[in-house]
Order: structure tokens, then sequence, then C-alpha cells
């Protein structure tokens, strides 16, 4: 029956168990910074989109203020005309209004969804990048073991 080698012969020197984990820290401080850096790209471009949505309903009140405007200056021009004159005016101008709040509110919805589709693909992409990493980590490590094994 041959001998069972000694426990310094089957395990692996200091030096290579320090190594693994020094592999290993490399390794997760990057999976550490790469969270970091998808979160705060995350944050920038939740940041972007509330900007925008901003700015569109900035946008949106100056028009509906432009609008109004528009409207005044019409009825008061109008008052001076007959009053099925005034009346009908004040119908396709209520119409042309709803129309066009409603094509707003439309495209607001519609940013919306695309902003939300767009979270989802990045969501996504981070999940898979994330799988990929672990997946090479898993690789590594059972390398390391093969290694100690050997």
């Amino acid at each position: 029956m041959p001998a069972l080698p000694s426990i310094s012969e089957w395990l692996p020197s200091g030096a290579v168990i320090g190594f693994g984990l020094f592999l290993f820290g490399v390794v997760r401080s990057d999976l550490k910074a790469m969270e970091t850096r998808l979160r705060e790209d995350f944050k920038a471009s939740e940041e972007r989109q509330q900007e925008a949505l901003k700015a569109m309903e900035t946008r949106h009140q100056e028009t509906l203020k432009a609008s109004e405007m528009r409207q005044q200056e019409t009825l008061k021009a109008s008052e001076m005309r007959q009053q099925e004159t005034l009346k009908a005016s004040e119908m396709r101008q209520q119409e042309a209004l709803k129309a066009m709040e409603a094509r707003q509110r439309e495209e607001l919805r519609e940013m919306r969804a695309e902003q939300r589709e767009e979270l989802r693909e990045m969501r996504a992409e981070q999940r898979a990048d994330n799988k990929a990493l672990n997946e090479k980590l898993d690789r590594f490590v059972e390398s390391m073991v093969a290694a100690r094994a050997s």
C-alpha cells in the first residue's frame, strides 16, 4: 500500500493561497466598482429623465399660457362681431385646445413609456453583466480549486 502524501505535498503553499485571495479581492473590488458605476449611471439617467420631464412640463405650461393668451385676444376681437360668430369661434378654440392637450398628454405618456423601457433594458443589461461576471468568478474559483486539488 502506497504511503499517503504528507499534508505539505497536497496543500497549496501560502503564497498560492495568498495570491488566490488577492485575485478574489481584485475581482470582488472590480465587481463592486462596476456596481457603483452602474448605480451612478442609473441615478444620472434618472436625473436626466426627470430634468427632461420637468422641461417638457415647463414647455407644456408655456404652451398653455401662450394658447390662453391667444384665446383672450381672439375673444376680445370676436366680441365686436356678431354673437353667432363668437360662439362658433369659441367652440373651435376649445376643440383645438382639447386636441392639443390630448396630443401633449399622449406625447408625455409615450415618453414615459420609452423611459421605462430604457430603464428595463438597462436593468436587463446590468443583470446580464452581473451574470457574466459571476460565471467568470465561478470558473476562476473552480480553476483555483482544481489547481489546489492537483
